[in-house]
């Protein structure tokens, strides 16, 4: 006697290959963000360090792999570069389209995104990875303090020298006036009075 529904199961087999070539719900990627700082001051330079893996076994390497780096409004891009694909940037949306994707090599992408804070705060960068045929994907977010410089300070000190003899009223006499700065800053445009 033949088994009746060995046909049906070749069928339901070939849909659920295919639907696992389209959609993998594997871990697909592997995605660490470092920033050059947890902390700094307004107008200097921040550089975010993106290193992706592709962790995907069943599809091997990724076609159209994208990373996306949305940096906040409360800084301005300087640069992107990348070891693979092409890079453009967008109102503070930079894209690395990374193109095949290759399987297994630990940091096969390394990316690194430079911007200059404009405002005192918390800056939040998040980054996502996706893929063609990839269901999952991977994000993560970066926070840094950002600071305004402390103001800008100099202690100046003013010394006076007279004259060591007896003055009459009414003569002409005459006197030294020392000033210093004591620092940390410099100080311009001073003013002294008599």
């Amino acid at each position: 006697m033949t088994n009746p529904f060995k046909f049906p199961r070749l069928i339901l087999l070939a849909a659920v290959l295919f639907s696992a070539t389209t959609a993998v719900q594997a871990q697909s990627f592997g995605l660490s963000v470092t920033s050059s700082a947890s902390s700094l001051l307004v107008s200097n330079t921040l550089t975010y360090t993106i290193n992706v893996t592709n962790l995907n076994a069943l599809v091997g390497d990724l076609q159209n792999a994208t990373v996306t780096n949305r940096l906040p409004d409360s800084v301005l891009f300087l640069n992107a570069s990348s070891t693979q694909g092409t890079i453009t940037n967008y109102q503070n949306v930079v894209v690395f389209t990374l193109g095949t994707f290759i399987y297994g090599v630990p940091g096969a992408a390394r990316l690194t995104v430079t911007a200059q804070p404009l405002t005192a705060g918390l800056i939040t960068n998040t980054v996502l990875v996706a893929s063609e045929f990839v269901t999952n994907t991977a994000s993560t977010n970066v926070v840094v303090q950002v600071t305004n410089p402390p103001p800008i300070l100099a202690d100046l000190g003013v010394g006076i020298a007279a004259p060591t003899r007896p003055v009459i009223t009414n003569d002409f006499t005459g006197y030294e006036l020392d000033v210093t700065n004591f620092g940390p800053s410099t100080a311009s445009a001073v003013i002294l009075t008599n």
